[in-house]
């Protein structure tokens, strides 16, 4: 089993404590293996439907401003780190689903407000649940989508990230404070960001079982 798929089948396990409680759940596991477990509320998860998929690869520069970061992703791998110039730069990368006929993804500034998200639309065996107030569908059958974000230095003020397995990668410019939230179920942060009593910038991350990492850029 793959590290994409183990974290997020440990969301599916948490997701499954949630709908169902922690008695339900022990006595579901004792009977069964994680492998087994996650086989059961699957079913068709199979290599042949992962195989379904199409390659995407995408890069973009922006020359609008903006103040505030805004990222949705479901299970991609998100890294943001300083642009080398005064341009905003994205590279999206990964696979999507065969039937999934748009992009499955999107991005504007509105309102001084960059944001970037990912769809969560998918098919055949389904998990449907909510995580922060909005509803999100997970399935065999759903994009994954990375995200390389270069911002220039005076637009990295604040950032407001999702996922639900995806994992974090944040560089701060060197020098600058910030001020970090980090919410999650079973992921763990890295923060190698010195604290400040008197923090410039914000970072908030939430997460399922995806880990943040967040440094100084060299």
């Amino acid at each position: 089993m793959s590290d994409r798929f183990y974290k997020f089948y440990v969301s599916v396990l948490f997701v499954t404590v949630a709908l169902f409680g922690l008695s339900g759940f022990f006595s579901w596991m004792a009977g069964d293996s994680k492998d087994q477990l996650a086989r059961q509320i699957f079913g068709q998860f199979s290599d042949a439907a992962q195989k379904d998929f199409t390659a995407i690869e995408e890069n973009v520069e922006l020359q609008e401003r903006f103040q505030e970061i805004s990222i949705r992703s479901p299970s991609g791998d998100v890294s943001i780190s300083p642009s080398p110039d005064d341009k905003t730069r994205i590279h999206f990368s990964g696979k999507t689903p065969r039937h999934l006929k748009r992009s499955p993804y999107g991005y504007r500034v509105q309102d001084g407000v960059l944001h970037i998200k990912v769809e969560h639309e998918s098919e055949g065996q389904q998990l449907h649940f909510t995580l922060n107030g909005e509803e999100i569908t997970l399935g065999a059958r759903s994009p994954e989508v990375n995200i390389d974000l270069q911002v220039p230095n005076e637009l990295f003020k604040s950032l407001q990230a999702q996922s639900v397995s995806g994992d974090f990668n944040v560089q701060v410019p060197k020098g600058s404070s910030w001020q970090v939230d980090f919410k999650s179920i079973s992921g763990h942060l890295e923060n190698h960001v010195p604290a400040s009593p008197s923090p410039t910038g914000r970072i908030q991350i939430q997460t399922v079982s995806g880990d943040a990492e967040i440094s100084e850029s060299p």
